[in-house]
């Protein structure tokens, strides 16, 4: 890692120096994987470069006209160079306007131009890439305008070691703090490995700078995949929940429908059963005062009945004192009997219409007590059956609330503890 600057050139034929140019400006083709085409509209044109077949054609006129060599058709009419900057130099320019890193790579330009004599024909900036750096085209050949000679690229390894020390002391370059980059030589001398010391090409250089760029693209692919998917997973989550909620919702409003409509049901019970209780009750007193008024009617005809059978014994005791017991018939039935007097003469005898009625009064008596005990034990027993009802009606309103209560506390400690 440094702060150096490093320029490195290389000459090119017509073919090669329109494809390079092309490149330089991101045209005529592929953009190549390193590239951020994001970037490409940060990148800086400061000069364009010419038709290099047309630049061809003047070298080739002028060494015609000069009486010079005829020229190859393979000839290396352009000089193609690129400036870089050392790893720890970029976060310098990063603090540079692009108007001010502009003027860096112009001024450096200008003075590689003044130093090699071979004019600028084209200066790119690059800023699409992993670090800043320039392109710039040169003249291949050197046009002397006293003689009209074109003189091609010569230079020897010393003259472009000096071009270092050009690009390093450009006034512009030293304000920055930025130096020249240690010799090979010298490097090598100090035990540093080969592959830091030898420069690589402008194609390894691209092929390389853009690895790491390439590695961090994929990690922070893969990253916004997996936050992708983990939000997708949350989305489906919170969908499922809502869902959820939803079913809650509906569970809720129907348990709240069901309790509601159980404690409707237990109200109408309980009034139907206070309105049965009370109708109920009503009818026992009812039945409770009949069955006294029958008590007392069977406990009056009681006593007229043992009245009337003490009269009718006073009177069959009166009938046996005239008639004598041989001549009463059974069942006080005949209507006449035979009396004989005291000569022995025999006559019939009717009894007085008291006695007979005396005997109707005591039968229909009797009659009308047997009813009143048959209605009697009628009375009690719709007494026992009104008693089984109200208690049947008292046991199934029971077990009806204590069912609603049941249903109720179990739907809410359902919906309570149910888990999505």
């Amino acid at each position: 890692m440094s702060t150096a600057i490093s320029v490195r050139v290389q000459p090119m034929r017509a073919s090669k120096a329109g494809g390079q140019a092309g490149h330089d400006l991101r045209q005529g083709g592929r953009i190549p994987g390193y590239v951020d085409e994001e970037r490409i509209e940060q990148n800086s044109v400061l000069l364009n470069p010419p038709n290099f077949n047309d630049l061809y054609e003047e070298i080739a006129q002028h060494r015609k006209q000069a009486k010079q060599q005829k020229m190859r058709k393979d000839a290396r009419i352009a000089v193609s160079g690129v400036i870089t900057f050392g790893t720890e130099s970029q976060p310098i320019l990063k603090k540079l306007s692009i108007d001010e890193q502009n003027n860096l790579f112009l001024q450096v330009a200008k003075e590689i131009e003044n130093k090699t004599g071979h004019s600028l024909l084209s200066l790119v900036v690059h800023r699409d890439e992993s670090a800043l750096h320039a392109h710039f085209m040169l003249r291949g050949y050197k046009y002397d305008e006293k003689t009209g000679k074109e003189s091609a690229w010569n230079k020897k390894p010393s003259d472009l070691k000096a071009l270092q020390d050009t690009a390093a002391n450009c006034e512009i370059v030293k304000k920055l703090g930025i130096t020249r980059g240690i010799s090979k030589k010298q490097r090598l001398s100090e035990g540093q490995p080969l592959d830091k010391v030898i420069h690589k090409t402008v194609r390894e250089l691209h092929y390389d700078l853009p690895r790491k760029r390439d590695f961090l693209k994929a990690a922070i692919d893969l990253e916004i995949k997996d936050k992708k998917k983990e939000r997708e997973e949350i989305e489906a989550e919170i969908s499922k929940l809502k869902k959820y909620d939803e079913e809650l919702k509906a569970k809720l409003m129907t348990n709240h429908e069901r309790l509601q409509n159980a404690n409707r049901k237990l109200k109408e019970l309980s009034d139907v059963y206070n309105n049965a209780e009370g109708v109920m009750l009503e009818k026992i007193q009812t039945l409770q005062k009949r069955v006294a008024t029958y008590e007392k009617r069977v406990s009056d005809t009681e006593k007229e009945k043992i009245e009337n059978e003490q009269k009718l014994l006073q009177l069959q005791q009166k009938i046996q004192a005239i008639v004598g017991d041989s001549i009463l018939p059974p069942g006080w039935n005949p209507p006449v009997y035979k009396v004989p007097d005291n000569q022995g003469v025999v006559f019939d005898v009717v009894l007085s219409q008291d006695f007979y009625k005396l005997r109707d009064s005591y039968n229909n008596i009797l009659l009308k007590y047997n009813e009143v005990i048959a209605e009697n034990k009628n009375l009690k027993m719709e007494n026992e059956v009104y008693k089984q009802r109200i208690e049947a009606i008292a046991r199934a309103k029971l077990e009806e609330m204590q069912k609603a209560s049941q249903d109720s506390q179990g739907s809410d400690f359902a919906s309570s503890y149910r888990k999505p």
